[in-house]
């Protein structure tokens, strides 16, 4: 018979077998688009970061949110680094969950259920989450929705420098990203859980912890910040689901649904787990 495995995972989710023709093909253009054209650290202005990196980026994929399951969703436009480097986006998004505990009843007609975002967005969300643990101690979130996130920036997971493909970002990119946001920190500093939650010591604290989705795809630097935290977050003893998308690259979800196979699942799971959840 064997003995029993404890840990399960489908690993034809990671077999580049499983990656459709309509993946790679879609991924090789977004490489060519971007080949020969300078990197985002080099063209960055504030006016461009005002103009196509604001709170409302996020509206087509919020607005799904909302009536998938039937919400009120509010949208946190945060301090950006470099103008605005951490923590001082952290405590937005901080001001913002102890806002919405205290005050979502009264202000919009419910409770507070739910937390989420994509990347970035997903880090701040986790981040908010264990914040709220402290300060609001008696509070319980339903769940949260972290999509293709980022939970080391320190020494960054495995697959971060095994990944040499410049597919939308790259170990490149994300170098000059924590320069911006961490600028003048130790890889040992941004091991502190207040920077990097996959640090975050979770023993003992499943029973307070929202259940969690985690999605990421298999051509994504990060994927193995999904797949290490989710299974962090369920050896602590809370409920986590991580969906894995075979050829999906980091933001797939804010492309069309016929472009990339992954899409239209992967935000029909988001609405089957928050309806599970409310």
């Amino acid at each position: 018979m064997g003995i029993k495995n404890d840990f399960a995972l489908d690993a034809s989710k990671f077999d580049q077998n499983s990656v459709s023709k309509k993946n790679e093909a879609f991924n090789e253009t977004l490489i060519k688009v971007a080949q020969g054209g300078p990197r985002w650290y080099e063209r960055f202005q504030l006016e461009a970061k005002k103009q196509t990196q604001n709170d409302r980026s996020q509206d087509p994929l919020l607005r799904f949110l909302a009536d998938a399951a039937n919400l009120v969703v509010v949208s946190v436009g945060y301090r950006l680094a470099p103008e605005d480097p951490f923590p001082k986006g952290n405590e937005d998004c901080y001001d913002a969950a102890e806002y919405l505990v205290d005050n979502a009843r009264a202000k919009f007609g419910g409770d507070l259920l739910f937390m989420g975002g994509e990347s970035a967005g997903a880090h701040l969300a986790a981040l908010a989450t264990f914040h709220l643990l402290t300060t609001r101690p008696s509070f319980r979130l339903h769940a949260l929705n972290l999509v293709f996130g980022c939970f080391d920036l320190a020494g960054m997971t495995p697959f971060m420098h095994n990944f040499a493909r410049p597919l939308v970002i790259d170990r490149d990119i994300m170098d000059h990203y924590i320069a911006a946001y961490l600028p003048g920190t130790t890889e040992a500093e941004r091991r502190d859980p207040s920077i990097s939650p996959i640090y975050k010591d979770l023993r003992g604290l499943g029973p307070k912890l929202p259940a969690a989705l985690f999605t990421v795809g298999t051509e994504d630097c990060l994927r193995d910040d999904s797949v290490f935290m989710g299974a962090k977050w369920r050896m602590s003893g809370a409920e986590a689901v991580v969906k894995i998308y075979p050829g999906c690259p980091h933001g797939f979800v804010f492309y069309e649904e016929e472009a990339l196979d992954g899409v239209k699942e992967c935000k029909e799971d988001m609405r089957t787990f928050l309806r599970e959840h409310m």
